[in-house]
């Protein structure tokens, strides 16, 4: 009978392989609509806006959306596109983000300036030729 004999190897990752991997990148994030500095006419103060993200958001890395309205986020709003809802008439920010999960910023998109133009009602027109009284 023979005895077997067995011998363990080192198990390494090939240094080269290590100095090639490179951590995931997002190459670029925007907004498409609004335009920066776009007037939106709303009457109802509501409107789409819509970003891009190039590669796509990678949920395996816990990354996702987020909006910034003025400054603060919009909660709820997770995706590339936001349906905002009753915005004030006049002059806004926004920003796109893509958070981590330690809340850090992985990449943001700059931020533009739109504003919402809505009927102003209650409010006596100044400039209305005024009736000729005999």
């Amino acid at each position: 009978m023979t005895g077997v004999q067995t011998c363990a190897l080192p198990i390494s990752v090939s240094q080269s392989t290590a100095a090639t991997a490179k951590p995931f990148k997002y190459e670029s994030i925007r907004i498409l609509s609004p335009q920066d500095d776009e007037g939106i006419r709303s009457n109802n103060g509501d409107f789409t806006a819509k970003g891009e993200l190039l590669p796509p958001l990678r949920p395996d890395l816990e990354h996702h959306i987020q909006w910034l309205l003025d400054g603060k986020e919009v909660p709820d709003a997770n995706g590339l596109t936001l349906n905002l809802k009753n915005v004030d008439r006049g002059t806004h920010q926004l920003q796109l983000r893509v958070i981590d999960f330690d809340g850090k910023v992985v990449i943001e998109s700059p931020t533009l300036s739109f504003h919402i133009l809505r009927v102003r009602l209650g409010r006596e027109n100044i400039y209305a030729p005024t009736p000729f009284a005999p």
